[in-house]
């Protein structure tokens, strides 16, 4: 990390032993091993926090690529079942305008026949009543 090598060590030890003395030395040790040691755990903690958001960052980019995907197949499936409601509308409209042709045709049919049984029957009532049509063959 900071590419100290043992002969820097050695001075540093050998300096802080003539500085420190023999009796405050190992505490002096213990305190820096003690703020290293935190300084470590720190380090760690910010790097565990910086990959956690970097893995939530990564996961809310899939997840809106992924959201964005859906969200063009629904409108793809949505457009096409509107197309395929509107043909079967069209089919069902087409289908009841001939149905109502055709019994239109039926009843004028019926008309026509209904009307030509009441004049037949008109024209046997008159003939009933009317001795000289009757007579004549």
């Amino acid at each position: 990390m900071f590419d100290i090598g043992l002969s820097e060590i050695l001075i540093v030890a050998i300096v802080a032993l003539v500085v420190l003395g023999p009796e405050r030395l190992p505490k002096a040790a213990r305190l820096a091993g003690f703020w290293v040691r935190k300084a470590r755990a720190q380090w760690y903690t910010v790097k565990a926090e910086l990959e956690s958001e970097m893995a939530d960052e990564e996961l809310k980019s899939s997840l809106k690529a992924s959201m964005a995907d859906l969200q063009q197949t629904l409108n793809a499936h949505q457009q096409s079942l509107q197309q395929e409601m509107q043909a079967i509308d069209s089919d069902i409209q087409q289908t009841i305008n001939t149905q109502k042709e055709s019994l239109k045709n039926d009843l004028q049919a019926l008309d026509a026949d209904l009307a030509a049984q009441s004049d037949a029957k008109a024209n046997d009532a008159d003939t009933a009543h009317d001795p000289e049509n009757a007579r004549q063959p």
